[in-house]
């Protein structure tokens, strides 16, 4: 390959200049140098690679190569969205490297923003699908961490529940042995136990018991409806995530 190809600059788009005698391409406008190995026809092999193995520096750096030369290739623009999602490959968006949350999530839809710009409008729908993935990903990760503590406290309340109910039970217990042994045998046959003659220690934990299961309910009420949240947040990320792979599919069949 000789230095003389037209190359833009990766950082600022301005033209790079061969410089022979250092071997290497230099931008008038913003100063940064590369390498002529760069250029050395390999570098969407050794972009592909270095994604392969979760080497994202190197592989977005190879990409940006890639798109000094082709600036519309839309293998390396996907690398480059990959490459800020760290991902190296497409099912890596429903594990857990593809919780996408702040500063991580700008980036990938800055990358597809970009890309967007450079390639057709038909193509255009794949990056916006990316996008849609990740504000999808983002509340619904942003829900499960906000559920967490409402789902913990409402175990925690069902486990004081069953506690409080564990110890009414005894106490009515108690309560039942002590009223047979002082009735008489007409007594017990004509006579069901009064709630109202129960001891004042029993009327207080029947009024705990049933604070407990309001609690209890209305805690359930609220997680069931986070719970709907986050499943219908799960569904549309789902369906995002299955329209990106049949996107793929035909956009990238070698994949």
């Amino acid at each position: 390959m000789t230095l003389d190809k037209k190359l833009t600059c990766a950082t600022c788009g301005g033209e790079l200049v061969a410089d022979k005698e250092r071997n290497l391409y230099k931008c008038e406008y913003c100063g940064v140098a590369y390498g002529y190995g760069l250029f050395d026809g390999t570098a969407a092999e050794k972009a592909e690679k270095s994604l392969s193995i979760g080497e994202f520096n190197d592989a977005d750096l190879y990409y940006t190569f890639v798109l000094s030369m082709e600036p519309n290739d839309i293998t390396a623009l996907r690398g480059r969205v990959f490459c800020a999602g760290k991902w190296k490959k497409t099912s890596d968006l429903m594990t857990g490297k593809g919780e996408l949350t702040g500063v991580r999530a700008d980036g990938v839809k800055q990358r597809c923003d970009e890309a967007i710009k450079k390639v057709s409008e038909e193509d255009a729908k794949y990056f916006n699908v990316i996008k849609d993935f990740v504000d999808a990903s983002s509340i619904y990760h942003d829900a499960k961490a906000k559920a967490a503590p409402i789902l913990k406290r409402e175990q925690r309340l069902f486990d004081r529940s069953l506690e409080v109910d564990n110890k009414v039970e005894k106490m009515e217990r108690s309560y039942e042995r002590s009223r047979r042994r002082n009735a008489s045998l007409t007594e017990l046959i004509l006579n069901a136990p009064n709630p109202q003659a129960a001891p004042d220690e029993l009327k207080s934990a029947w009024d705990v018991a049933d604070i407990m299961h309001n609690a209890v309910t209305d805690s359930g009420k609220e997680s069931k409806e986070i719970q709907d949240k986050i499943f219908a947040y799960a569904n549309r990320r789902n369906g995002l995530y299955k329209k990106i792979v049949d996107m793929e599919n035909q956009m990238f069949p070698k994949e």
